[in-house]
Protein backbone atom coordinates (compact mmCIF):
# COMPACT_ATOMS: atom_id res chain seq x y z
CA UNK A 1 0.00 0.00 0.00
CA UNK A 2 1.20 3.51 -0.77
CA UNK A 3 2.08 5.93 1.99
CA UNK A 4 1.56 9.66 1.82
CA UNK A 5 4.75 11.68 2.23
CA UNK A 6 4.22 15.37 2.99
CA UNK A 7 6.90 18.08 2.98
CA UNK A 8 6.38 20.76 5.63
CA UNK A 9 8.38 23.83 6.56
CA UNK A 10 11.17 23.52 9.09
CA UNK A 11 11.90 27.23 8.94
CA UNK A 12 8.71 29.16 9.60
CA UNK A 13 7.27 29.01 13.09
CA UNK A 14 3.85 27.43 12.63
CA UNK A 15 1.16 26.18 15.01
CA UNK A 16 2.16 22.52 15.16
CA UNK A 17 -1.14 21.45 16.72
CA UNK A 18 -3.15 22.96 13.85
CA UNK A 19 -0.75 21.40 11.34
CA UNK A 20 -1.13 18.05 13.11
CA UNK A 21 -4.91 18.16 12.62
CA UNK A 22 -4.48 18.93 8.90
CA UNK A 23 -1.91 16.17 8.40
CA UNK A 24 -4.10 13.59 10.12
CA UNK A 25 -7.05 14.69 7.98
CA UNK A 26 -4.89 14.13 4.88
CA UNK A 27 -3.92 10.67 6.07
CA UNK A 28 -0.23 11.56 6.08
CA UNK A 29 2.07 9.01 7.68
CA UNK A 30 5.49 10.37 6.79
CA UNK A 31 6.81 13.91 6.82
CA UNK A 32 9.80 15.62 5.30
CA UNK A 33 10.93 18.70 7.17
CA UNK A 34 12.01 21.09 4.44
CA UNK A 35 14.50 23.74 5.43
CA UNK A 36 15.53 26.56 3.16
CA UNK A 37 19.29 26.20 3.46
CA UNK A 38 21.17 25.25 6.57
CA UNK A 39 24.39 27.09 7.26
CA UNK A 40 27.62 25.61 5.91
CA UNK A 41 29.23 26.69 9.19
CA UNK A 42 28.80 23.82 11.63
CA UNK A 43 28.38 25.92 14.79
CA UNK A 44 25.67 28.05 13.17
CA UNK A 45 24.00 24.97 11.68
CA UNK A 46 23.72 23.26 15.08
CA UNK A 47 21.75 26.29 16.34
CA UNK A 48 19.52 26.25 13.24
CA UNK A 49 18.78 22.57 13.72
CA UNK A 50 17.26 23.13 17.17
CA UNK A 51 13.90 24.11 15.63
CA UNK A 52 14.06 21.25 13.13
CA UNK A 53 14.64 18.84 16.02
CA UNK A 54 11.73 20.34 17.93
CA UNK A 55 9.39 19.77 14.98
CA UNK A 56 10.72 16.24 14.39
CA UNK A 57 10.28 15.28 18.04
CA UNK A 58 6.73 16.68 18.08
CA UNK A 59 5.60 14.67 15.05
CA UNK A 60 7.47 11.49 16.02
CA UNK A 61 5.62 11.58 19.34
CA UNK A 62 2.39 11.72 17.30
CA UNK A 63 3.35 8.56 15.40
CA UNK A 64 4.72 10.02 12.16
CA UNK A 65 7.87 8.87 10.38
CA UNK A 66 9.98 12.01 9.97
CA UNK A 67 12.83 12.81 7.60
CA UNK A 68 14.62 16.00 6.59
CA UNK A 69 14.68 17.33 3.05
CA UNK A 70 17.88 19.30 2.40
CA UNK A 71 19.39 21.11 -0.52
CA UNK A 72 22.50 19.21 -1.59
CA UNK A 73 24.06 20.56 -4.78
CA UNK A 74 22.26 23.90 -4.83
CA UNK A 75 19.80 25.37 -7.26
CA UNK A 76 22.04 27.53 -9.40
CA UNK A 77 20.48 30.68 -7.97
CA UNK A 78 22.12 33.07 -5.56
CA UNK A 79 24.01 31.58 -2.63
CA UNK A 80 22.43 32.26 0.75
CA UNK A 81 24.20 35.22 2.34
CA UNK A 82 25.16 33.19 5.40
CA UNK A 83 26.99 30.68 3.16
CA UNK A 84 28.57 33.07 0.68
CA UNK A 85 32.09 33.17 2.18
CA UNK A 86 32.41 29.39 2.47
CA UNK A 87 30.65 28.71 -0.84
CA UNK A 88 33.23 30.60 -2.87
CA UNK A 89 35.87 28.06 -1.87
CA UNK A 90 33.90 25.20 -3.49
CA UNK A 91 34.00 24.14 -7.16
CA UNK A 92 30.88 25.33 -9.00
CA UNK A 93 28.98 23.38 -11.63
CA UNK A 94 29.32 24.82 -15.10
CA UNK A 95 26.60 24.39 -17.70
CA UNK A 96 27.25 23.26 -21.26
CA UNK A 97 26.92 26.92 -22.31
CA UNK A 98 29.67 27.91 -19.89
CA UNK A 99 27.47 29.55 -17.25
CA UNK A 100 28.71 28.92 -13.71
CA UNK A 101 25.94 28.58 -11.13
CA UNK A 102 26.46 30.61 -7.97
CA UNK A 103 24.68 28.06 -5.79
CA UNK A 104 25.33 24.93 -7.85
CA UNK A 105 28.29 23.11 -6.34
CA UNK A 106 30.11 20.16 -7.85
CA UNK A 107 29.42 16.89 -6.01
CA UNK A 108 33.02 15.85 -6.72
CA UNK A 109 34.43 18.71 -4.60
CA UNK A 110 35.97 16.88 -1.64
CA UNK A 111 35.67 19.78 0.81
CA UNK A 112 32.01 20.29 -0.11
CA UNK A 113 31.12 16.61 0.21
CA UNK A 114 32.84 16.51 3.61
CA UNK A 115 30.81 19.52 4.75
CA UNK A 116 27.60 17.91 3.45
CA UNK A 117 28.47 14.65 5.24
CA UNK A 118 28.89 16.68 8.44
CA UNK A 119 25.51 18.31 7.79
CA UNK A 120 23.77 14.96 7.38
CA UNK A 121 25.47 13.72 10.55
CA UNK A 122 24.29 16.83 12.43
CA UNK A 123 20.73 16.29 11.23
Amino acid sequence: MNKLYVPITAVDKVDLNKLLVQLKRLGAERLYLAADRYSYNREERIKELEYTKHIADFFKAEGFDVGVWICSFGFGGPTADKNRDMAHSYVRIQSISGKIGDDAICPMDKAYTEMMADMVEDI
